[in-house]
């Protein structure tokens, strides 16, 4: 292995997670390369909504804000609304004391990776990992080369090609795959249809252990619908065009959606193997409940930037102080949101409904600063008293 290919640490993918890791890293004096499949800015699949706690944790982590990612371009859209409703036509709307704000995933992930290039940070494009050998610290890729480092971080997403290795050789529990939905997303122009929504809107009832959605932007309108795969037993496309007709708009006119796979409970409380370690949606971190996964991909990799420096003259011990800080804060909070999601889609759709209706009719506030990040999933106490 030559000097030119071995790095202190290895990034496998250039998401929020690996962009963040990379920066961090990379600002700390560390020496990080970064190995993307594809050439950025790229497309990608995501409603991209931020919350209050991302909003904070960019502050953190990039002292950045609302208004340099306004003027910067990363923020296109906000709203100080949100809706849900159902497939019967109830429905609340209610306004928040924190607006969401809304990006285009490809702007936003470019915007982080050019910061950890920017920071020292060195990616190589148009790699990806095919195999590991732990024993060294070694990355062969798909094109056969190699590098080495004393630490690697796998930010390369759902189907991570790192995780199902650990998984094949049982150093990480098997059968993640059964804890991911599957989506459809579709993009409408808003110049084309009348009367859409400014403000996004979450559905219930029109997918099995799912939910549909409408998200405003600047020039599209996003409607998607997601549900568990294992357990969805009906047609995502049928459900997202009986959801489409029913906010006035005609599939038949449309482009046809696009789908992706997302993390709905696949989260690890291992999140490794010695200096291996898996953040953002490899290590399934994201809402079991909502799908939020921008606010735990940022968060997931700063936490393994601290177990790095933590465990820098001991990098067998980095996954131990990772999932120690995890299990703390990311995926206790997990947690409590896939137990709420548990309960609610057992029931029949009818109670679903009532459950959700008379929630959010006596404790909307409550519910909306866990999704903010003032309080906990865990019986919506505070987050200074958990």
């Amino acid at each position: 292995m030559t000097k030119k290919n071995h790095f202190d640490a290895l990034i496998i993918g250039a998401g929020p997670a690996g962009a963040t890791a990379a920066y961090m890293l990379a600002t700390s004096g560390f020496k990080v390369a970064v190995i993307e499949k594809r050439k950025f800015p790229r497309f990608k699949l995501c409603g991209g909504l931020l919350t209050q706690k991302t909003i904070g944790l960019l502050k953190d982590i990039f002292n950045t804000n609302v208004g340099d990612l306004k003027s910067g371009g990363v923020i296109q859209y906000q709203s100080n609304f949100y809706g849900i409703g159902d497939h019967n036509g109830n429905y609340l709307q209610r306004r928040l004391d924190f607006p969401f704000h809304f990006v285009d995933r490809a702007i936003y992930d470019a915007c982080w990776l050019d910061k950890a290039v920017k920071a020292g940070a060195k990616v190589i494009f148009k790699e990806s990992a095919e195999n590991v050998d732990i024993a060294t610290g070694e990355i062969i890729t798909r094109t056969g080369n190699r590098f080495s480092s004393r630490y690697i971080i796998a930010a390369d997403g759902v189907f991570s090609r790192v995780r199902s290795i650990l998984s094949q050789r049982d150093l990480l529990k098997r059968r993640h795959r059964q804890d991911i939905a599957a989506a459809l997303e579709i993009f409408i122009p808003r110049d084309k249809i009348r009367g859409l929504p400014n403000y996004p809107a979450i559905f219930y009832g029109y997918i099995p252990w799912g939910y549909a959605w409408s998200f405003p932007g600047p020039k599209s309108q996003i409607f998607g619908l997601c549900s568990l795969k294992a357990k969805a037993k009906q047609s995502l496309f049928k459900g997202l065009n009986t959801f489409i007709q029913a906010q006035g708009v005609r599939p038949e006119n449309l482009a046809k959606p696009k789908g992706y796979a997302l993390p709905y409970g696949n989260f690890l409380s291992k999140a490794g193997y010695k200096n291996i370690l898996l953040v953002g949606d490899a290590g399934g971190f994201a809402d079991p409940l909502l799908g939020e996964g921008i606010y735990y991909a940022h968060k997931s990799a700063q936490m393994a930037v601290d177990a790095v420096k933590h465990s820098w003259g001991h990098p067998q011990k980095a996954e131990a102080i990772y999932s120690q800080l995890l299990n703390k804060d990311v995926t206790a909070e997990l947690k409590y949101a896939k137990m709420i999601r548990q309960f609610l889609f057992s029931l029949p759709t009818r109670w679903q409904l009532k459950v959700l209706g008379f929630s959010f009719k006596q404790i909307s506030h409550k519910l909306e600063e866990a999704v903010q990040g003032q309080r906990s999933f865990k019986l919506l106490l505070p987050k200074s008293r958990i």
